[in-house]
């Protein structure tokens, strides 16, 4: 499993867009960078938080962003690496993982392609890494991370040109009305 090296940390500020997310995300970083403070008010961090959405929305970049805000490392595994067909190997892989996170103590977990393990309970033929990575209490919180708006897709646009040399008749709010359906990727 991958830690996602230092020089590349993200924060907020290099995610245009998904207003909600980042709010709903805001309490997980106070939580990450001070857990004392929340523990002595009785509260507790999420187990496991999943970001919901469809491909493209910002899920990796938000997941990257929570941790360079919280100054923890992001360990970064692919649901793929789970799926095994030898029984036992994909199970053995989500308690490595574990295990690597117990070690690092305070860190951000994300597994790319999740849905590649996921699957409803119950279904016939699942897996037992399923079992493993899904059980109740293992996420208490879902964050929806939809297609962005017209607003959102300006804040991209502008986070994007930031730092781009553009012609004066470039117009970012014209072009995020024109790109509907477009995600942020």
């Amino acid at each position: 499993f991958d830690k996602v090296a230092e020089d590349r940390q993200l924060t907020l500020a290099d995610v245009g867009g998904a207003r909600e997310a980042r709010a709903d995300l805001h309490d997980v970083i106070g939580f990450l960078k001070d857990p004392a403070r929340f523990k002595k008010m009785g509260a507790r961090c999420p187990a496991g938080v999943l970001l919901v959405g469809p491909p493209g929305t910002g899920k990796t970049l938000l997941a990257r962003a929570v941790a360079g805000e919280a100054g923890v490392p992001v360990l970064v595994a692919s649901g793929s690496e789970f799926g095994e067909m030898y029984v036992g190997v994909g199970a053995r892989r989500v308690r490595d993982l574990a295990s690597k996170a117990r070690a690092h103590g305070r860190c951000i977990i994300f597994i790319d392609e999740f849905d590649s393990i996921g699957g409803k309970r119950g279904r016939p033929n699942r897996t037992s890494e399923e079992d493993l990575v899904r059980r109740p209490g293992r996420f208490d919180r879902v964050v929806e991370v939809g297609m962005p708006t017209a607003a959102d897709r300006l804040e991209i646009l502008k986070v994007h040109a930031a730092k781009r040399p553009l012609d004066a008749d470039v117009n970012l709010q014209e072009l995020s009305t024109l790109t509907v359906g477009y995600s942020g990727a």
